[in-house]
């Protein structure tokens, strides 16, 4: 659950070796972007918690753990107030929203570009995201169902994004034509 970021780092190099397509990348890039920040509003319009941080005596196996630390850390921000934060901190979060869970959607999302490059690397990264989608539940920072929000979660990433860079493309089309035709 922890080394997600560095996995994704991993499998964006992944992506620009085997899809060798600037183009991919780009939806890539900005499709991450989208799930990033439809579901950090997500957090801001409904922050909730994982179970670990309501039941905390459920996952009494976590204690002296790297996500104990972590959880703790998240809690006290929660209980303060905004003024607070930005005082300790200058950071916001703005909310904790375990539903949809944003580390399953970034997995998803990277899933989905990866295959698009090259359908085999559905072997590595569908075990991928079915064990971070495990240790999401198992660790307590997400109910299962939060899992389901982040796929839908980057499966809507990734159709905005399409829509987006080819109505893009189309304004840029029509532009060329119009100073063809004028020039």
């Amino acid at each position: 659950y922890h080394s997600c970021w560095g996995i994704e780092l991993f499998a964006f190099v992944a992506l620009v070796v085997i899809g060798r397509d600037s183009r991919l990348v780009l939806h890539y890039c900005v499709s991450m972007i989208l799930l990033f920040y439809i579901g950090r509003f997500a957090g801001v319009l409904n922050p909730v918690m994982g179970p670990a941080l309501y039941q905390p005596e459920l996952f009494a196996y976590l204690r002296g753990s790297v996500t104990e630390t972590a959880m703790l850390s998240v809690k006290e921000v929660i209980e303060m107030g905004a003024q607070q934060v930005t005082d300790k901190s200058g950071l916001l979060l703005g909310g904790v929203s375990a539903n949809p869970s944003l580390h399953i959607g970034m997995v998803s999302l990277t899933s989905i570009w990866l295959a698009y490059a090259s359908r085999w690397t559905l072997l590595v990264t569908l075990p991928w995201l079915l064990l971070v989608w495990t240790a999401t539940v198992v660790l307590g920072w997400h109910y299962a169902l939060d899992g389901v929000g982040g796929i839908l979660l980057a499966l809507c990433s990734v159709l905005a994004t399409l829509w987006l860079l080819r109505e893009k493309r189309k304004g840029f089309s029509k532009r060329a034509v119009v100073s063809l035709s004028s020039g």
